[in-house]
């Protein structure tokens, strides 16, 4: 008996895109100085690139422009 992947790999245009646009933008000198160490490069061992990617896409579409932001409009 199998567990499903709790963190299925996302496939399409969409997924294929952003991969794309990932590896363009690791191939540049600024962002290529950055390198993880210590617990997070052992996080990121463990958990594998596929897991990585699904946080990634997760957090960048619940954080990162969100449709109905919240308090949108509101005088903070």
């Amino acid at each position: 008996m199998t567990t499903p992947d709790p963190y299925p790999t996302p496939s399409g245009p969409a997924a294929r895109s952003l991969d794309q646009r990932l590896d363009a933008i690791a191939r540049h000198p600024f962002r290529a100085k950055f390198h993880l160490s210590g617990r997070d490069r052992v996080t990121a061992e463990l958990r594998g690139p596929a897991t990585l990617r699904w946080h990634a896409r997760d957090l960048v579409a619940r954080r990162l422009a969100p449709a109905a932001p919240y308090k949108d409009g509101k005088q903070t």
